[in-house]
């Protein structure tokens, strides 16, 4: 093309992105400053995706000085991308920043800044941004309850758990499968099997992560046993198990010293349902056997 607009940069730099060609992105993001060519919210959001996804943390910071040098700071979009960005790279209290400096919030912004916080392992704040979130009248979607829930687990905490349940019944959200599964985990972590269990059995659709949550839940609360009746109920629904429920599986064998019935799941793993055993199946066995 002898002349490019803004659009076909876009749509460039968004299709290597797309793609998953990492390089040739910033190449052509590279190419498109070189050229004076102005970068929009299109194209921006796509590179700072980039920079999160490989934890490029110099490279998100020369895309953050485009954004200002162009005047985008304060393009809603860009700037929830950006905080998304530094919340990935672990910088979290750059992305704070941001996120407060911002003059308007949507949910999409909330929602990545209290992921950011559990991702950071401040589940703590998490939950307080969340209770924030609900003074300023914003009605949280099911990818919200997940990041909450996922923060409840991290803290362990049965009384904030039930309220997050709680207001997961108010606002009627049905348990869906991965709003569903959190709750399982989240449950499990606060030390309720039985509460998880109960989840479990409520969700319509369930696929091979729900099953794997639920069998190690039952892992570490030592009632293997259990798992493995679980397993057989997961192998009579058609499900095919894969390397993650052998592993839960194991750790539960392990738990709950079930020796002969480990050895038995790890004989078979190969032989019978194709998972090939790599190092984590490995050191299960060894942390039962020992």
């Amino acid at each position: 093309m002898r002349e490019r607009d803004p659009v076909s940069w876009s749509v460039m730099v968004g299709g290597f992105a797309k793609a998953g060609d990492l390089d040739s992105c910033f190449t052509t993001f590279r190419e498109l400053i070189r050229c004076s060519s102005q970068p929009d919210n299109y194209t921006l959001p796509f590179i700072l995706r980039v920079c999160r996804d490989m934890m490029n943390l110099l490279m998100g910071s020369l895309v953050h000085g485009v954004v200002l040098s162009y005047g985008l700071c304060s393009d809603q979009f860009v700037c929830a991308t950006l905080v998304d960005m530094y919340a990935k790279c672990r910088v979290i209290e750059d992305a704070r920043k941001l996120f407060d400096d911002m003059p308007k919030k949507d949910l999409i912004t909330w929602t990545v800044m209290i992921d950011g916080y559990v991702e950071c392992g401040n589940a703590t704040e998490s939950l307080v941004l969340f209770d924030q979130m609900r003074d300023d009248d914003l009605v949280p979607d099911k990818i919200t309850m997940v990041t909450v829930v996922n923060g409840c687990a991290k803290l362990g905490a049965m009384q904030k758990a039930r309220l997050i349940y709680g207001y997961i019944c108010t606002i009627k959200f049905s348990l869906n499968v991965i709003l569903g599964t959190a709750m399982i985990d989240m449950y499990a972590k606060c030390g309720s099997v039985d509460l998880a269990r109960e989840i479990f059995d409520g969700i319509r659709e369930k696929n091979v992560i729900t099953w794997s949550v639920m069998i190690a839940a039952y892992g570490y609360h030592g009632q293997g046993k259990k798992a493995l009746d679980l397993f057989l109920m997961m192998s009579t629904c058609g499900i095919m198990p894969n390397g993650i429920n052998f592993v839960s599986l194991l750790y539960a064998c392990s738990h709950a010293g079930l020796v002969d019935e480990g050895l038995e799941l790890f004989n078979i793993m190969w032989d019978k349902y194709g998972v090939r055993p790599d190092v984590k199946h490995c050191t299960c066995m060894v942390d039962l056997l020992g």
